[in-house]
C-alpha cells in the first residue's frame, strides 16, 4: 500500500450522534486543502476503547483515494464533542515537523464534574507515585513536551502504530507495567511515551472547545482561575 506523505485521516468514535459544533468544525476543516485530509474513519461500540482500536485498524489498512488505495501518514483523533478552527490540523502538522514529534495535541480542557473545575487536558507522569498528575498551568502560546493527554484532539503518526503488531492500543484497567489504573487514553500515552520512544508535544497555540455542560474554552478556563 502506498503511504502518501504529510496526509491525514481523521478518526472519531461516536455513540450514534455527534454535536452540532463538531459537525460544523469538521465540515470547515474538510474544505481547507491545507489540512491534506484523504480519509475519515469512524466506529461505534459499547466499549469506547474497542471503537478506538477499530478506527486504528481501519487507518492502518488505508482507504480508497483517487483511483487507487492509499494510506495517510497521520491519524487525527477528534472527539465528537470538540470544536476547532478550520486550519488546526495543518498547524498541528507544522508543529510536528518543527519539533520532530510523533504526536501533537492541541490546547483542550476537561471539566471535572465532582469538583466543578476546569483543567488542561495535559498530564505528566510521576516516577515516584507511578501515576499521571495534572498539568496545573501553562504559558499561553508555548509548545510543551508532555507525556500524557486525552485523545480529544490528537495527531498521531503512523509509525507509532506500526512500531509493533498489537491490536489493543487503547485498553482501560490496571496497567500491567505500572500496576495503577489508567483510562485507555493515558494507558496509550504511557505505552508509547513513558515506556516507549515516541515524543508527544502540546501546542497551546492550537485552541479547541470542549462541549460538556457548556463549551469549555481557554477563555472560561482562564476566567475560572482569575486570569486576564
Amino acid at each position: 500500500m502506498k503511504i502518501i506523505p504529510d496526509t491525514v485521516c481523521i478518526g472519531y468514535v461516536h455513540p450514534g450522534f455527534v454535536t452540532e459544533g463538531f459537525t460544523r468544525s469538521l465540515a470547515n476543516t474538510c474544505l481547507d486543502p491545507s489540512n491534506r485530509i484523504i480519509g475519515i474513519s469512524t466506529a461505534s461500540s459499547a466499549r469506547h476503547e474497542h471503537a478506538r482500536n477499530m478506527v486504528i485498524g481501519d487507518f492502518l489498512r488505508g482507504s480508497v483515494y483517487g483511483d487507487g488505495h492509499a494510506g495517510a501518514e497521520w491519524l487525527m483523533w477528534i472527539d465528537t464533542d470538540m470544536t476547532f478552527d478550520r486550519d488546526s490540523i495543518a498547524r498541528l502538522r507544522a508543529t510536528a515537523k518543527k519539533t520532530k514529534a510523533d504526536m501533537v495535541s492541541g490546547l483542550g480542557f476537561v471539566y471535572k464534574r465532582g469538583e466543578g473545575a476546569v483543567i488542561p487536558n495535559a498530564w505528566d507522569f510521576s516516577e515516584e507515585t507511578q501515576e499521571y498528575e495534572e498539568v496545573t498551568g501553562y504559558e499561553p502560546g508555548r509548545i510543551y513536551e508532555i507525556n500524557g493527554t486525552g485523545t480529544g484532539f490528537l495527531l498521531v503518526n503512523r509509525r507509532v502504530f506500526e512500531s509493533n503488531e498489537r491490536t489493543d492500543w487503547h485498553k482501560s484497567g490496571l496497567h500491567p507495567t505500572s500496576g495503577k489504573y489508567m483510562g485507555h487514553d493515558l494507558a496509550f500515552c504511557y505505552d508509547t511515551v513513558v515506556a516507549g520512544d515516541f515524543k508527544l508535544v502540546w501546542d497551546t497555540n492550537v485552541k479547541t472547545g470542549h462541549i460538556k455542560y457548556f463549551e469549555i474554552t481557554e477563555e472560561n478556563y482562564r476566567a475560572s482561575k482569575g486570569l486576564t
